[in-house]
């Protein structure tokens, strides 16, 4: 019996690192070490985008933050049920509103909406508008994303930054 429960133990590790789980590595306690990143493939896509143009400006990177992730995405899904295209919903709700009713607290926030079918080309549209631009490459420190496929435009991409209110 004692032999057949070591071998389950050694197929559960061999399992896990072939997974890409360190054999050390597999308590809950040990994956809060590793940085948040998007869940998503487009919203990583995005994320890689933001930090090119910030390291081609010499910036560093951002840090991304899911809870402003999820204001960022509640908004995209409103912008698409709703059928508008705006930073202030149709109640009148701007991000920072959006922000304080997800009980959020920042000393700086900015936002880029993107309407593509793309994310490159939403990208690409946002580094050419001098205002966008500058959001990508400002005085930020982490990011949320989303990118929600739908709506007038086949996707929409919201890219929310701040500054957190401890630093």
């Amino acid at each position: 019996m004692m032999r057949a429960s070591r071998t389950v133990l050694y197929l559960i590790a061999v399992l896990l690192i072939s997974l890409g789980f360190p054999a050390e590595a597999a308590s809950a306690d040990d994956a809060s070490l590793d940085p948040p990143r998007p869940k998503m493939a487009e919203e990583q896509q995005v994320l890689q985008l933001i930090d090119d143009a910030r390291r081609e400006h010499k910036l560093a990177a951002l840090t991304y933050c899911p809870e402003l992730s999820e204001v960022a995405e509640r908004h995209a899904h409103d912008m698409i049920e709703r059928d508008f295209f705006s930073h202030r919903c149709p109640d009148g709700h701007t991000a920072g509103q959006r922000l304080r009713d997800a009980e959020l607290s920042y000393r700086r926030i900015g936002e880029n909406l993107a309407g593509h079918t793309r994310v490159q080309g939403a990208h690409d549209m946002l580094m050419q508008s001098p205002g966008h631009r500058a959001m990508i490459t400002g005085d930020f420190d982490r990011v949320g994303l989303a990118v929600v496929r739908g709506g007038r435009y086949g996707m929409i991409m919201i890219q929310l930054f701040a500054v957190d209110q401890e630093d």
